[in-house]
């Protein structure tokens, strides 16, 4: 188990996030499901690493330079990894379109 032990934040999940981020990242870009500035700390702290760009279904956040629609990323899962943190809300119609193509 690795310690990410810099970061200010006391969720294991980010721990079992990052360790599965480092194992399975395979040269893609990190794509976030909406900002997440508290896990970005600790992805950029303990993995070097940036979000690329940001996904959304909310059309409001779509004027944001760095937000894209999350249809942008679908059939890409070569290029990119998407990363949902364990602050946002995720439920049924979720795992439909992220995981299943629907």
């Amino acid at each position: 188990m690795s310690e990410y032990l810099k970061c200010d934040i006391e969720a294991w999940d980010y721990h079992q996030l990052l360790d599965q981020i480092s194992e399975n990242l395979n040269g893609r870009k990190i794509v976030l499901r909406w900002k997440a500035p508290e896990f970005e700390k600790c992805l950029f702290e303990q993995l070097g690493m940036k979000a690329f760009f940001y996904v959304t279904r909310d059309k409001r956040r779509l004027n944001e330079s760095d937000s894209f629609d999350d249809s942008e990323i679908f059939g890409k899962s070569d290029q990119y990894a998407l990363v949902i943190g364990e602050d946002l809300r995720w439920n049924q119609a979720d795992n439909d379109r992220y995981l299943r193509g629907v």
